[in-house]
């Protein structure tokens, strides 16, 4: 079941992601939720996305191409401007090591890659409303 939302505060979630399957499927997601949805398929050109149009939220693929994703964890909470945004890690096949350390690298939460519309929804939801959304 997914949450119901009140359009008015509703937020701007940057996904960042090389897969068109999983950014169809995630904006459509989210853009029906109420959110705005901005795409990045890379970390540079989601670092440059975010400080033209404020986000709350990053979903992140954790196995972008070029960099792990500690890496690209450093690129945004290394930026001054961007380090309180929360990350989620986005892959499959995580392990409890792999969650140990993605969150001692200050993501947030690990969300599947292969997640359902309901999962996804949810996981916003709760993390915007944390955050003050």
């Amino acid at each position: 079941m997914r949450p119901a939302y009140n359009k008015r505060r509703a937020r701007s979630v940057l996904i960042v992601d090389d897969d068109a399957g999983f950014l169809h499927f995630a904006g459509s997601v989210l853009r029906e939720d109420g959110h705005q949805v901005v795409i990045a398929d890379s970390v540079r050109d989601g670092v440059n996305a975010i400080k033209t149009k404020k986000c709350d939220l990053i979903l992140l693929d954790a196995t972008l191409p070029g960099q792990t994703y500690r890496q690209a964890l450093a690129t945004f909470k290394g930026d001054l401007l961007l380090r309180d945004i929360p990350v989620v890690l986005v892959a499959d096949g995580f392990t409890l090591q792999d969650k140990e350390q993605a969150l001692a690298c200050r993501a947030v939460d690990l969300l599947p890659r292969s997640c359902g519309a309901g999962d996804l929804s949810l996981l916003v939801y709760r993390l915007l409303e944390q955050s003050g959304g």
